[in-house]
């Protein structure tokens, strides 16, 4: 069953890694076109470039901490291996591509230490890295030159791969399309062309949201959580595999705007105050701009209206009941139900029996469908015990992600 359209996860990508910090828009779909061409100039086989390009797209997917993105700027590769180290345990734990994540991992070390490090793929990190340093230049008063390039230290890039570029450029004036935009069509289709399994298609998009809550320890549980209680209910509901299926892309994406939300807000110890919540509910608006004309309607509908509430006092867009489907208000009932259950940097855990309590007085009150909260209640034991199980397996695996990490920082130092 194609929910989503192949080359659309691709964009979603894109569009979430463009949010990180304007610093860095474009950057990866910029270094995925530079890869492709030169890769193509050269010859090589159409699924190691669509593979180079993923990873090229995706090569700064750990800069979530903002206070590195100067040093990713300046290619001060010393400073800059905190975002490799989460690129890489991301895309090794989280994605299709575990087998190439290491070349993130080295994607700013110089050229020539790549063969000290056993690096898997060294063909594609030493590409990423030249192609990540030509279009930060492109966008620098320095520009590009071949005497730009060649002022870097001795054997900081593959000479071979340089000559090629250049090669290139004089064909096809790289250099003009990247500064005036016009590369971006031809990268459109070079995305077309690609093809997923679903499987595929949700290990991406669960990579994307989980390296979200995988920042924070008290968020780490929330997405998963979330995609479990809705797909639970919805089972127990009796709603047809089309549309669980729908609530579980839906559910997934939910917070993708929070990708742009400052850490200090999401972590701050005690209730926001009026500024602090506007940021915060614009975590919805951000979430429309990422996934608008990348999914299905009823699908984008579902991640964007989790906290539209019936009565119509919910946000962004104060929508009533009649404007809300039984999948929509599945997922908003399941995003409270998710963060009440769960430890957060300014509450402890609730009870199942306290959870439920809150949610009965919230469909009292009008703002959430009293009849899902009673079937939830009626059903809490098995949907409970199932989404809890969903759960453990993903704080194993965040456990088994922060010791990856803690060991690279170590044996990165001796490089």
């Amino acid at each position: 069953m194609k929910l989503i359209d192949d080359q659309n996860v691709m964009y979603i990508v894109r569009n979430v890694l463009d949010a990180v910090d304007n610093r860095l828009v474009a950057h990866g779909e910029r270094v995925a076109y530079l890869v492709w061409k030169i890769m193509a100039f050269e010859g090589r086989l159409p699924k190691e470039i669509r593979i180079a390009s993923e990873l090229a797209l995706m090569h700064d997917i750990g800069a979530f901490k903002t206070d590195e993105i100067d040093s990713m700027l300046t290619f001060d590769c010393g400073a800059s291996w905190d975002h490799a180290i989460y690129g890489y345990v991301f895309l090794k734990y989280l994605s299709p591509l575990e087998m190439y994540a290491d070349c993130v991992l080295y994607h700013h070390l110089p050229y020539e230490k790549l063969a000290g490090v056993s690096c898997s793929h060294p063909y594609i990190t030493s590409l990423i890295h030249l192609c990540d340093r030509i279009d930060v230049l492109s966008r620098s008063a320095e520009g590009v030159t071949k005497e730009k390039l060649a002022s870097y230290p001795k054997g900081e890039f593959d000479e071979q791969r340089i000559r090629s570029f250049f090669k290139l450029e004089e064909a096809e004036q790289i250099l003009r399309k990247l500064s005036e935009g016009t590369y971006q069509e031809e990268n459109n289709r070079h995305f077309q062309r690609f093809r997923f399994s679903e499987e595929t298609k949700v290990k991406y998009l669960e990579m994307l949201a989980y390296s979200i809550d995988f920042n924070s320890e008290h968020m780490v549980l929330h997405t998963i959580m979330t995609v479990a209680l809705s797909v639970e209910i919805a089972r127990f509901m009796g709603l047809p595999d089309n549309d669980v299926e729908k609530i579980k892309y839906g559910s997934l994406l939910h917070d993708i705007g929070k990708v742009k939300i400052p850490m200090s807000i999401l972590e701050k110890a005690g209730s926001l105050n009026d500024e602090e919540m506007k940021v915060m509910r614009n975590h919805v608006v951000y979430s429309e701009e990422i996934l608008s004309d990348y999914l299905p309607r009823d699908i984008y509908l579902i991640a964007v209206r989790h906290h539209e509430k019936l009565n119509g006092r919910g946000y962004p867009h104060g929508l009533c009941a009649d404007d809300l489907t039984i999948s929509e208000r599945i997922v908003a009932i399941a995003d409270i139900t998710s963060a009440l259950l769960g430890k957060r940097s300014y509450k402890e855990k609730m009870s199942q029996e306290k959870t439920l309590h809150i949610l009965h007085q919230m469909g009292e009150q009008g703002e959430l469908d009293i009849d899902i909260i009673n079937f939830l209640e009626e059903y809490q034991n098995v949907i409970f015990k199932r989404a809890s199980a969903s759960g453990d397996h993903v704080y194993m695996l965040y456990q088994e992600m922060l010791e990856e990490y803690h060991r690279l920082i170590q044996e990165v130092a001796r490089i």
